[in-house]
């Protein structure tokens, strides 16, 4: 199933749906949680939270990090499985050199072809 297509009647009584903002805070939503707490129906689109969110603590409403996972899996010593809804999969690095300037791109240098 395609994450933007999961819905809330989708996840499995152990899957937890984490909530990240831009500004740190982290919220998780137990199985469950949404549509006894907040009234949300069963056939709601978790790809659709990022448009009923606002942070709580910079009061924010978009650049969420929404995802999905196993809560049996959070103590054993294998990583978590997690399933990306909405958000960035890798965080943006910034590549910083040791004087503290960014790195110049390495430009390719023509090879001369040689007249014989």
């Amino acid at each position: 199933m395609i994450t933007s297509e999961l819905r809330l009647l989708d996840l499995q009584p152990t899957e937890t749906i984490c909530v990240r903002c831009q500004c740190g805070r982290t919220v998780e939503f137990p199985y469950g949680a949404l549509q006894r707490r907040h009234r949300l129906p069963s056939s709601f689109l978790i790809y659709d939270l990022q448009f009923r969110l606002r942070c709580q603590q910079c009061g924010e409403a978009k650049g969420f990090r929404i995802s999905v996972f196993d809560e049996a899996d959070r103590n054993s010593t294998v990583r978590t499985t997690e399933r990306l809804v909405v958000g960035e999969k890798k965080p943006n690095l910034k590549i910083v050199a040791d004087n503290g300037t960014e790195p110049q791109p390495v430009r390719k240098q023509r090879q001369r072809r040689s007249k014989g």
